[in-house]
């Protein structure tokens, strides 16, 4: 019996037979693209400017740098950098201490604008880390200080009992998600001092900005703005 005899007694006779397609070729591949950066690190702006500041940090810093080194008194460490001219109203009302968050970016957002005012100048811009002058740039978290007036004893008043920082020395304030942060330029004559602060500082409220686990410090230090140091400044 031949094929066509068997497909007619299964009833099959009147069906055409149609052969398969040949296997096409497989399609071309095509590897996805690399997955993009995260968004906190998308945007360089975003990381190098202040919060409430139209001014880019690199010129913020320049500014802080050029007001500290005329004034910077290793002789008055509480006094010499804590000029009236840039005293921050926010320090000193019921409130104290930069611990209400819109109050503080306010408060030294106008800080930042009257300095530049006052400097009647242009700057350059830091670019490298030798514009920092051998100075250190230092982050201070106002939300975390335990206030135990360590810090204050060990720099002879450059911290005061709540961990702050001299405002001369302010750079500006930034955010990595809920956590705020001011960072401050050290004069290079400061250094040893503020690291005594540093050092009996329980909280880790005052880290130097390199040791700060921040977007802005990875950013500068990948820009060469700042260096990891491997050992402690002791006086």
């Amino acid at each position: 019996m031949c094929w066509k005899d068997v497909l007619i007694s299964l009833g099959l006779g009147g069906m055409e037979f149609t052969p398969k397609p040949p296997p096409t070729e497989p399609e071309e591949f095509t590897p996805k693209p690399p997955p993009t950066e995260p968004e906190e690190f998308a945007e360089e702006s975003d990381i190098l400017q202040s919060l409430g500041d139209a001014i880019a940090f690199e010129m913020r810093l320049a500014e802080t740098i050029e007001w500290c080194l005329r004034r910077a008194d290793i002789l008055e460490p509480k006094d010499s950098l804590r000029s009236e001219a840039l005293k921050p109203k926010i320090l000193f009302n019921e409130d104290s201490y930069l611990y209400n968050p819109a109050k503080r970016i306010e408060g030294i957002s106008d800080l930042l604008a009257k300095r530049s005012k006052l400097l009647g100048k242009e700057v350059v811009p830091v670019n490298t880390n030798a514009d920092l002058k051998e100075g250190k740039l230092l982050a201070f978290f106002p939300d975390e200080t335990f206030c135990d007036g360590a810090a204050e004893m060990a720099s002879y008043g450059f911290f005061d009992v709540d961990n702050v920082p001299a405002w001369d020395t302010w750079v500006g304030i930034f955010q990595d998600y809920d956590r705020e942060y001011i960072v401050s330029y050290i004069p290079h004559q400061f250094v040893p001092l503020v690291d005594e602060g540093t050092y009996v500082n329980p909280e880790d409220c005052i880290p130097w900005l390199e040791r700060s686990d921040t977007k802005l410090a990875r950013k500068l230090l990948q820009k060469g703005i700042i260096h990891k140091d491997n050992f402690r400044f002791r006086l």
